[in-house]
């Protein structure tokens, strides 16, 4: 719709006063009743209109339509300047390796969101079940040199959290070591 066109590109000059490295812009759920395909489509005509520009527009992978990396990189390819913010934790949750994303999209990123999980809920980066080490080391290694940023899903002890996953992330980028 051509009010969320507007609103992009007032975001994009609002993100670009502020000094910002890009937009980020969410992967949709599918209506009810309208195929992928057309979505997809819709998807594709929607940023397209927004046009090309800095900061760049930065697809991020969460919803339904587009939550593999297959997916993600068909509609970078499709949409010109388009870039992703990859966020490990939500391909793990929708059941992808994030490490193959990243040696597939590594271009493209502009944006990290790491988290980590384990059966009681959020932890700290390199505590909980996900091989996050894994991750920081393939982005490490594909040159990637922007933004991470640390989701905690609002536990009662997010600061000690953070606190933890940073000295993680610090120990974990500088040392080229699992």
């Amino acid at each position: 719709p051509r009010e969320a066109v507007d609103r992009l590109r007032l975001a994009r000059a609002e993100a670009a006063a502020y000094g910002s490295r890009s937009v980020r812009v969410f992967s949709a759920d599918t209506a009810e009743g309208v195929s992928r395909e057309r979505a997809f489509a819709d998807a594709v005509s929607g940023l397209t209109s927004v046009g090309e520009g800095f900061p760049p527009l930065a697809l991020e992978n969460h919803g339904t339509l587009f939550d593999s990396p297959s997916e993600i990189d068909r509609f970078l390819h499709a949409v010109p300047g388009l870039r992703t913010t990859l966020d490990a934790g939500n391909y793990r949750l929708r059941g992808h390796d994030p490490v193959p994303a990243i040696r597939l999209l590594a271009p493209a990123i502009v944006n990290v969101h790491l988290k980590d999980f384990d059966d009681r809920g959020p932890t700290a980066l390199g505590e909980g079940d996900h091989d996050v080490c894994g991750t920081v080391l393939a982005l490490r290694d594909a040159g990637y040199d922007g933004p991470w940023t640390i989701e905690l899903e609002m536990p009662e002890n997010a600061d000690a959290l953070v606190r933890r996953s940073i000295a993680f992330l610090r120990a974990t980028v500088g040392s080229g070591e699992r």
